[in-house]
């Protein structure tokens, strides 16, 4: 009798402990699965927030432009306060961009820009408040400043920046393209696998169940007998 009460001791406990690894199972397969899914909405989040990002630097950039054609044409310095502003903050907006993506062909672009608009800042923009200064003292006339002005190219400038902004987006774009081809082939391979263990596990478990019952059964049958 005792042998029996052990038989069947070990059959239960062999018993419950493959149900709780089915289980635990399930539980990895549905967690794995829900981390990925977060995983790609994130980098998603990340990307969308990229390109609204560069939205307001291509609006920056054309704030920073108005104000210093402001400045040229007016002579109000408070246009040159706004266009240093600006520049401080387009600045942080593209050192805030870094983050948002693991891309460095991204990041390379994006430090271009940065570059780019230092350039523009100490080249074109400082040279020509300057020679507005020089207007306002009396040492330049106002055909210079326009003569000089033209010399400086201010197309080619905006042309640089956009171009470099224009790859970024494009960039964006098509990394956002695989994040949805991503989430569609994560969702359905989500669902098959989640409907496969599911399966197995109500065959497995109903096998379980019958095996048991007839290791409790059987045994006891005997021994009445």
């Amino acid at each position: 009798m005792t042998i029996s009460k052990n038989s069947i001791r070990y059959k239960l406990y062999k018993s419950f402990a493959i149900v709780l690894a089915m289980v635990l199972l399930l539980f990895i397969v549905n967690y794995l699965a829900v981390q990925r899914e977060h995983g790609t909405t994130e980098a998603s989040t990340k990307a969308k927030t990229l390109k609204e990002a560069t939205g307001k630097i291509r609006f920056q950039m054309m704030q920073n432009r108005l104000s210093l054609g402001n400045y040229l044409l007016s002579g109000d310095t408070r246009e040159i306060d706004h266009m240093n502003e600006g520049a401080h903050k387009l600045a942080d907006t593209l050192q805030n961009s870094f983050t948002l993506t693991t891309s460095e062909e991204i990041k390379g672009d994006l430090n271009r820009v940065l570059s780019s608009e230092q350039n523009w800042t100490r080249e074109f923009a400082e040279p020509l408040v300057q020679k507005r200064k020089d207007v306002d003292s009396g040492n330049a006339t106002v055909a210079e400043l326009q003569i000089f002005y033209l010399q400086k190219d201010a197309a080619a400038w905006v042309k640089t920046a956009t171009d470099l902004l224009d790859k970024v987006d494009l960039e964006i774009e098509n990394i956002l393209t695989e994040r949805r081809k991503s989430d569609e082939l994560a969702g359905t391979v989500t669902i098959v696998v989640s409907l496969l263990s599911t399966l197995a596990a109500l065959i497995i478990g109903t096998f379980i169940a019958f095996r048991t019952a007839g290791a409790i059964t059987d045994p006891l049958t005997k021994l009445i007998e």
